[in-house]
């Protein structure tokens, strides 16, 4: 005849410790536990073993598996209070709205950042634009390095040629048209127009940027004549010197009011 197993029951905070192999049965929760030589082990129901694999299923960024390959089905956000915070190596989704001392101040923006543990003092961590409602940082990549002698340095913008959004310049002393201009993180400015001629004295204002946007030295801007006495010419009618507030007539500059002419300007600011 087999020997029956016997179950000790009883409320689990009366829970005693088991012996090794000894099971019980809380009433209560309606939890069995085994005794171990560590402890009282808990076992698991499928319904409860199943929820807490698909919470780790979730925690591991709904990673699927197809014929063997793992494919990332999307980054769950982290929440944390600073992004001083991620300091193991791996890959985080953060909102600034939620997370202090993120590159960007300005608006709301999601990053990815990398974080590479090179040590247990140093860390290295970039972040890249994945949205912002400023649209132009869209993209954009940063790093910084944290030590145990100097802690957290600022963020660095990583430098490349894109140009930034453009904007639009206002006209001034009659001058009519469009007229745009840009800069990209080298400090390069693209400035173009298509402009219908207004004042044509020496030096008149033809628009005012913004002092981070004028040249290093004297610029010269060649425009194309689309109609008047000159059409089909180029010449060097407009000037930009840094020392000035401004886009220039340039003297004899061939120009009449009323002419339209176009052009391109790059220079460094």
């Amino acid at each position: 005849m087999a020997n029956k197993i016997q179950i000790r029951r009883g409320l689990k905070a009366s829970l005693p410790s088991l012996s090794v192999g000894e099971p019980a049965l809380c009433t209560d929760t309606k939890e069995l536990f085994v005794g171990n030589t560590g402890g009282n082990i808990g076992l698991v129901s499928k319904e409860a073993f199943d929820a807490h694999l698909a919470e780790i299923t979730t925690d591991l960024n709904d990673i699927k598996i197809t014929r063997g390959y793992a494919s990332p089905l999307g980054l769950k956000e982290t929440v944390v209070e600073s992004a001083n915070e991620l300091l193991n190596t791996g890959f985080y989704k953060v909102v600034s709205s939620n997370t202090l001392d993120l590159p960007i101040t300005v608006g709301i923006a999601t990053y990815l950042i990398e974080v590479f543990k090179a040590s247990g003092t140093v860390v290295t961590q970039r972040a890249t634009v994945a949205y912002s409602t400023l649209n132009d940082e869209e993209g954009d990549s940063f790093y910084r390095v944290k030590s145990a002698a100097i802690g957290w340095k600022p963020w660095t913008k990583v430098a490349t040629a894109k140009q930034k959004n453009w904007i639009s310049a206002t006209l001034q002393n009659g001058w009519t048209g469009t007229l745009k201009y840009s800069k990209n993180d080298l400090g390069q400015v693209v400035l173009y127009g298509n402009l219908t001629v207004g004042t044509i004295a020496t030096y008149t204002v033809v628009t005012t940027l913004p002092s981070e946007y004028r040249p290093l030295a004297y610029a010269t801007c060649n425009v194309y004549m689309l109609t008047g006495a000159n059409t089909g010419k180029v010449l060097p009618a407009l000037i930009y010197n840094r020392d000035t507030d401004g886009l220039r007539v340039a003297a004899l500059n061939g120009l009449a009011t009323g002419d339209t002419l176009s052009f391109v300007l790059i220079y460094q600011s």
